[in-house]
């Protein structure tokens, strides 16, 4: 079975050519999805973090995985560079503040999200779903199946007001869990859940919060 899966994965990576994938509605809006890395947990894993409140193009699937592709490979570079994860995994954060009831009505990104996930085994260690509505338990029901039940078992949902102890029991930096814990806050208020918010760009020198990330992985090169 393993060697069955493996076969699988690298058929794939070689017919679809994952490492050259790029997001084509990035190049020509920052705004039109927000997930990006933004920090490590204490066992150097990536912690990517996105805002549905911030994705201004998040219904076409195919750019959304383009995006998610373009993130993984780029962690694979790193680790042959010796700068990944002690175990070769990551984490993911989905924060599901503007959800709405056109996501409700379209599972193509969640179960392609699946499918790229099949292609990538043993690499994910933690979801967080935080503020996930009600219009999300359908969804979720569709997407727990297409899963395989042991990745299934790694997402977890939370409140914000409990993202922030589940984020630190996961060996999140004090630093990462105060940058998220800022960042959603952030993408809460109403200036920023416009679509406006420019979350790649320094902050002024009087800003209290970075929105590129926790301040080791904006200090990092």
């Amino acid at each position: 079975e393993a060697h069955a899966l493996l076969t699988n994965v690298l058929d794939w990576r070689a017919a679809h050519r994952p490492w050259e994938a790029t997001c084509p509605l990035c190049a020509s809006s920052g705004t039109a999805h927000s997930m990006r890395h933004v920090g490590w947990d204490a066992e150097r894993r990536p912690v990517v973090y996105t805002s549905m409140a911030q994705c201004m193009d998040r219904h076409n699937s195919t750019a959304n995985m383009l995006h998610l592709q373009n993130i993984v490979e780029k962690w694979g570079r790193l680790e042959r560079m010796g700068r990944g994860s002690v175990d070769g995994k990551w984490i993911y954060i989905f924060d599901m503040q503007g959800f709405g009831m056109l996501d409700a009505l379209d599972p193509s990104t969640g179960l392609k999200s699946c499918f790229i996930l099949q292609k990538y085994p043993e690499r994910l260690s933690r979801v967080f779903v935080v503020d996930a509505p009600r219009l999300f338990s359908g969804l979720w029901s569709i997407f727990r199946k297409a899963m395989d039940p042991v990745t299934a078992q790694k997402v977890v949902f939370v409140t914000r007001a409990e993202a922030g102890a589940s984020f630190a029991a996961h060996a999140f930096p004090p630093g990462l869990v105060a940058w998220l814990t800022c960042e959603m806050a952030d993408n809460r208020a109403a200036a920023p859940g416009n679509g406006s918010k420019r979350y790649w760009v320094p902050p002024g020198k009087d800003a209290a919060h970075d929105p590129r990330g926790a301040p080791d992985y904006v200090a990092s090169d």
